[in-house]
């Protein structure tokens, strides 16, 4: 499935929230996520998702684009994490990471996915997602902003930005 989307960075996010309810967006997520991420030997990155709804395993590849983050991403869902981490250091994969957010997600018509992430010590962030840069742009427009306040940032450009040294 093809992914695009973008970050707005020290939201209002009950001011947001808000938003999306009066226009009839609906909540379909709320939970803490636990992500694990693993790489092998040729640079190939799996990451291995926790939440209070299950398990998922998702790999990206990145297409290039300037004004947003896209990916062609691949996600199934399964139900015993301790295996899974066991076939994914069985054909070379190593966890190198680990990251711990609370997320609360709303869908507009389907269309459009409103990401409200709070990762600790990074003031709130939402991210805006779609099939198309179309959609996102009006994902924008429908909560006042433009792609001039956006960043493309993944969740590691964050983590830099938010504590270089």
């Amino acid at each position: 499935m093809q992914e695009i989307e973008v970050k707005i960075l020290e939201i209002d996010k009950n001011c947001l929230i808000k938003k999306l309810k009066n226009i009839g967006a609906k909540k379909v997520f709320d939970s803490k996520i636990e992500a694990f991420f693993y790489k092998n030997k040729d640079g190939k990155k799996i990451r291995l998702r926790k939440t209070k709804y299950g398990f998922n395993m998702n790999f990206k590849e990145k297409i290039e684009n300037k004004n947003f983050l896209e990916n062609i991403e691949f996600e199934v869902n399964f139900d015993n994490f301790e295996q899974m981490e066991k076939i994914l250091n069985g054909i070379g994969f190593e966890k190198y990471g680990y990251s711990l957010k609370n997320r609360v997600s709303f869908s507009l018509n389907n269309e459009i996915i409103f990401d409200f992430d709070k990762y600790e010590n990074i003031p709130d962030l939402i991210e805006i997602e779609a099939k198309n840069e179309e959609l996102v742009k009006k994902g924008l427009e429908i909560l006042g902003y433009d792609l001039k306040d956006t960043v493309i940032l993944t969740e590691r450009g964050l983590k830099e930005k938010y504590f270089k040294k």
